[in-house]
């Protein structure tokens, strides 16, 4: 999150924050824009599997947020992980 946050808000400190603090700034910083993001999530699987889960969960409930996942899993497996 932090450096998706940094592609917005370069001077955005790199310690100290809070995945959900990240988050918050993150959605006031696009807040009323009309700014469209699309976030790229290589080898996704390694992510869900592990602490990324809950950033992936984040992410797909924003507003302006596109995910697209890179993998070798089959796409049904991943479709199933994001339902559970």
């Amino acid at each position: 999150m932090q450096k998706i946050l940094q592609q917005f808000v370069p001077d955005f400190p790199e310690w100290g924050y809070s995945i959900d603090e990240m988050v918050a700034v993150f959605r006031n910083h696009i807040h009323g824009s009309d700014i469209k993001i699309m976030v790229i999530l290589e080898e996704a699987e390694v992510l869900m599997n592990n602490d990324g889960r809950d950033l992936i969960d984040l992410l797909k409930n924003m507003d302006h947020v596109s995910i697209l996942f890179l993998t070798d899993v089959p796409s049904e497996d991943i479709v199933k992980k994001l339902g559970s």
